[in-house]
């Protein structure tokens, strides 16, 4: 019989408690979501596991793009002279989606600027163009594309914006971009889920619904949130029986924090109306460009739907890049790496001709991913170098300040300083009346200040 003085606490939620605190459905207990006051400094990985992380990513990208290679060229393949000549016939294209890769940024950058002006009633262009690329760049160096956030909060409080203006503005930018893709892809997966194969009508399916869980939870808590902490509890509470969660206390304060910090910044980016309907449009524009890479691109290399034409080929394909992208966001590689490539290589190589398939999804890929982490490199790298050049600038005038306060503090002039280290016999030669006084003990410093004729009292006869 277990000993009741060694039985652990247990919540309302029946889990066992560490602490023995009740977690209720009250907000107030889940603190952590309500500072919004400060944007912390985002953790980092430690050396070694920082180099492990990115060999793996660097052997999947490796393994898939070896795979999609052999497989395009292991049969009937087009010479490098044709393949030069398609890619040379239809090069507008390709400007095209290089404009278009470069759209997703501007977009970005226009739905920043709206969320911040909504707060601070100024523009401020610089700095949202730097959070944009930050946002792109560490969203696709981490599994499941969402470490933006800290890195651009943390740069824009560094930056002199006020921590829960700019926690709100992430958090609320990530949000309009979730309820953006789910819009999208619910209407594409209504018109063109005949167009796919049954395989990815499944996993398009299961990462539309990772895509949901987010914003509508953020939804339902600002409506309903006693309800959404009870479901919420309950859903980890399954977890921790069937054992896939541990420290279930920890993992539903940590839940329940995100969503009540979410849903807050969402609220008060809704106060601002005009501004939240701009960014609403850039985001929707920002999902279609992102998707109008890959049509672009397939169209240089000679991608042709013989039962559409036009724009309704374009409208087509940006329905099956964006149920493609649903299909493989619950994989948990930076930028999805590997299904990604091999996803979009298997959907449209049937209508390319042997070797264009590979190079469409390699140029593809290099326009919609490592662009972006080649952007987001060069601006890190930069900025962190001007940085250092400020601090030290900083700390030399800083220094500089410290030496003239401390020559200020010595009023005494040089040649006074000099003048101290002269000898008494020096100084009694050049001034005779101090010689004077000295040979009369009985004379005061001050009786110094007059000559022998002039001393008060004297016998002027004398």
């Amino acid at each position: 019989m277990t000993d009741p003085r060694n039985a652990r606490p247990r919540n309302k939620n029946g889990i066992p408690s560490e602490t023995g605190t009740d977690l209720s459905v009250k907000n107030e207990n889940f603190s952590s979501g309500d500072d919004l006051s400060v944007a912390q400094t985002p953790p980092q990985k430690s050396g070694k596991k920082k180099v492990v992380f990115y060999l793996i990513f660097f052997l999947i990208c490796a393994a898939s793009l070896a795979f999609t290679a052999f497989s395009d060229f292991s049969g009937d393949v087009l010479s490098f002279q044709e393949i030069i000549a398609t890619i040379g016939k239809n090069w507008f294209y390709l400007v095209f989606a290089a404009l278009s890769a470069l759209l997703v940024l501007f977009f970005d950058w226009l739905k920043t600027v709206c969320l911040l002006y909504g707060f601070e009633k100024k523009p401020r262009f610089k700095l949202c163009a730097e959070t944009a690329v930050i946002t792109k760049f560490y969203d696709y160096i981490t599994p499941f594309g969402a470490g933006g956030q800290p890195f651009a909060a943390y740069l824009m409080t560094k930056k002199g914006v006020h921590g829960g203006t700019a926690t709100a503005v992430v958090i609320s930018a990530f949000l309009l971009q979730q309820f953006s893709f789910i819009i999208l892809c619910i209407v594409s997966l209504i018109l063109s889920f005949s167009l796919i194969t049954p395989a990815v009508k499944v996993m398009a399916l299961v990462g539309l619904l990772f895509y949901v869980l987010v914003p509508v939870a953020v939804f339902v808590f600002s409506i309903m949130p006693k309800a959404t902490t009870k479901i919420v509890a309950g859903v980890i509470r399954f977890g921790y029986k069937i054992r896939l969660v541990r420290n279930p206390d920890r993992l539903i304060k940590k839940a329940i924090g995100v969503i009540s910090k979410n849903t807050k910044c969402l609220k008060s980016i809704g106060q601002h109306k005009l501004m939240f309907v701009f960014a609403v449009l850039c985001a929707l524009l920002s999902q279609l460009a992102l998707a109008s890479i890959a049509y672009f691109t397939l169209r240089t290399f000679g991608y042709d739907n013989p039962n559409v034409g036009g724009m309704g080929e374009w409208f087509e394909m940006i329905q099956i890049v964006i149920i493609l992208y649903s299909s493989v966001s619950f994989i948990p590689t930076p930028g999805n790496a590997g299904a990604s490539e091999v996803s979009f290589f298997f959907i449209f190589r049937d209508n390319l001709q042997g070797g264009l398939g590979f190079t469409a999804m390699l140029t593809w890929r290099i326009l919609c991913f490592y662009l972006y982490i080649l952007l987001g490199g060069c601006v890190t790298f930069f900025s962190s170098r001007l940085e250092s050049r400020h601090k030290k600038r900083e700390e030399l005038l800083r220094a500089a300040k410290i030496g003239g306060a401390t020559e200020t503090a010595d009023p005494s002039p040089q040649s006074e300083r000099q003048d101290d280290g002269a000898t008494t016999s020096e100084k009694t030669k050049t001034d005779p009346s101090q010689q004077s006084e000295r040979q009369d003990d009985g004379t005061s410093e001050t009786d110094g200040l007059y000559s022998a004729s002039d001393r008060p009292g004297e016998d002027m006869t004398n």
